[in-house]
Formats: C-alpha cells, structure tokens, sequence
C-alpha cells in the first residue's frame, strides 16, 4: 500500500473519519449476496452496472476511485485487467482492501490529487458515490481527466436531483412536520444531488464525450416511507415494485425522473490544461 499526502480538504463536504466509520458496514454489505424480494443491496447493484458499462473496455490499466473495502476491485482482477490500482482517503477502507490481492495497487490519498498515477496511463477509471461529496465538480473530474489516455472511459455515478419523488418529499415533510435532516452520523454526512444534464456538461468541458446513461434505485418514488404507520406497511412493497420498474427502465430516458442512482459513461476526446 502506498500512503501519500491528503489534499484537496477544502473542496470536500466531509471528513476522512466520516469513512474510516463505515469500513465495518461495507464489509457485511458486499458479504451479503443474497437478495431476496423485499431488499436492495444498492452496493452491489451499483457494481453491476459498472462492471456491464466497462466490459466492451480495453482491458489494459483499471482504475476504482473512491475504492471502500476493495470488493469492485476483485471483479477487475477477474474480468481480465492487466493491472488493477484503488484509490481511497480511508486508510481503515485501503487496510481492508490490501487482502485481496497483492497485485493490486492501493493508494491511501485524495481521489482529486492523485500524484503516484502518471498522467495518461490509465484505460478504465471507476467512480461511485464519490463525485457527491465535493464542493465542485472541476477538480476531481480533471484529475480524471489527467490520468486517462484518449480514448480512455470513465463510468461515475451520482445522486440525481432530477427524480420526482424530490419535490413530494418536501411536500410531505412540510405538511406532517416531518424532521428534514438528511444527516445519518451526527450530523456530519453532507452530499450533493447532481442534475444529469450539468454533469454531463460539466463532464463535456474536462474533455469527455458522452457514451451512456443508466439510472437505479426506483424505489421511494413516492416517498410514503416517511409516513408514520404507512410506512412500515408501504415499504416492502415499494421495494419490490421499483426492483421490475428497474429492469425495464433503467436505460430509457424517463428513468431520470425514477432512478435515484445515476451512472453515466463518458470517454476521454482530449486533454485539458485549466
């Protein structure tokens, strides 16, 4: 493993301890493989539709940013990549995904500074759940921009602000006095929803062209979870229901307003200097 400086602080919307809490957690989530009727294991979903995005990629050098606990990079290694490199700000994370390979390159460090990967050398890079949680977009999509050759594909997946359950939400809440915090550890887990068409434009000014959407998550489109009582009953249900709505949606342009997970495939045309 190698550890090099953190920077880039001032552009997150969290801090490195917020993760080194949730190693635990990521463990037990991709050991459970198994979903039965009435749950989503969104992780494991989230890998899927990566995995499917990348596989018509040249398999040379594979990128994860954002790595957790390392379990997208053991598919990597299975699929076929010629070298395989994670990258995580959690040192407790990159401790957990040393053991599963040691061909495997691991970089304890900011995903918007990644120094030890030499620019242009990459041919697949991977970022899940990680663009939500900086201030800006720019940096971290440069960065991205940097290391990939031309020609090079990157999948990202973001929160998407465009689903409509959003604004029925707020509805909901300001008229049952619902608490309104989106805060999950004291207070502390802050993130941005990304409307797909800015992040594909913003995506379209670091040097990308974009190949593919994809969206997940269709359950909670109407959010009646947060309902006292309905709730409870409402919810299993409602997984259910969104898990055949994503089989069939999940490609098709009406699925930004459903999917809450959004992917979006984007190859590199050219570089960029500012």
């Amino acid at each position: 493993m190698n550890k090099v400086n953190i920077s880039g602080s001032d552009n997150r919307l969290i801090g490195i301890d917020y993760f080194d809490k949730l190693s635990d957690q990521w463990i037990k989530d991709y050991n459970n493989k198994i979903e039965r009727w009435n749950e989503y294991n969104k992780k494991l979903r989230r890998e899927n539709i990566a995995c499917e995005l990348i596989q018509s990629a040249q398999k040379g050098a594979v990128i994860d940013l954002g790595c957790g606990v390392g379990s997208l990079l053991k598919r990597f290694c299975s699929m076929g990549f010629q070298r395989v490199i994670g990258v995580d700000i959690s040192n407790n994370m990159i401790s957990v995904a040393r053991k599963i390979d040691n061909n495997i390159e691991l970089f304890n460090c900011d995903v918007q500074n990644i120094s030890p990967v030499k620019s242009n050398s990459i041919d697949v890079c991977s970022a899940l759940g990680v663009i939500e949680y900086f201030r800006d977009d720019k940096p971290f999509l440069k960065e991205i921009n940097r290391i990939l050759k031309i020609n090079g594909v990157v999948v990202i997946q973001a929160r998407n602000a465009k689903i409509i359950k959003l604004p029925i939400l707020k509805f909901i809440k300001s008229i049952l006095t619902i608490n309104k915090s989106r805060d999950y550890i004291k207070g502390d887990y802050i993130y941005r929803e990304h409307n797909p068409k800015n992040l594909k434009s913003s995506l379209n000014k670091c040097g990308f062209e974009i190949m593919e959407e994809r969206f997940l998550k269709f359950f909670d489109i109407l959010p009646f979870h947060k309902i006292p009582i309905m709730g409870m009953a409402f919810h299993h249900f409602d997984i259910f229901c969104g898990k055949i709505l994503e089989s069939f949606l999940s490609d098709k342009k009406v699925a930004r307003y459903f999917g809450y997970m959004y992917f979006v495939k984007a190859r590199k045309v050219n570089n960029i200097n500012d």
